[in-house]
């Protein structure tokens, strides 16, 4: 396995209300190997929403491949006062 170091390479882009596009280039990778990203990316939601990921690799001796994978994430909206967080926790109020 290959762990490339953070990257500069990383670029975050609003496409629409809602909608954001984060790039990230890789040097170079080799067959039969696998690239993580050390960069990280963390998804706020309020509402539920779905996460597309797709990973596009070039190479000067076949055409692109294309991986996609989705995360749905549903979100349950439930109300509570402090003191039932605290009770949960485990903590006295």
């Amino acid at each position: 396995m290959h762990w490339p170091e953070p990257t500069q390479h990383l670029q975050l882009t609003q496409d629409a209300e809602g909608t954001w596009r984060m790039e990230l280039s890789v040097p170079v990778v080799q067959a039969k190997r696998t690239v993580f990203s050390r960069n990280e990316f963390w998804v706020d939601v309020t509402e539920p929403c779905v996460v597309e990921l797709m990973c596009t690799a070039y190479s000067a001796n076949s055409d692109p491949r294309t991986l996609r994978a989705s995360l749905e994430i549903k979100v349950n909206h439930h109300e509570m006062s402090y003191r039932e967080i605290l009770a949960d926790l485990g903590v006295q109020p």
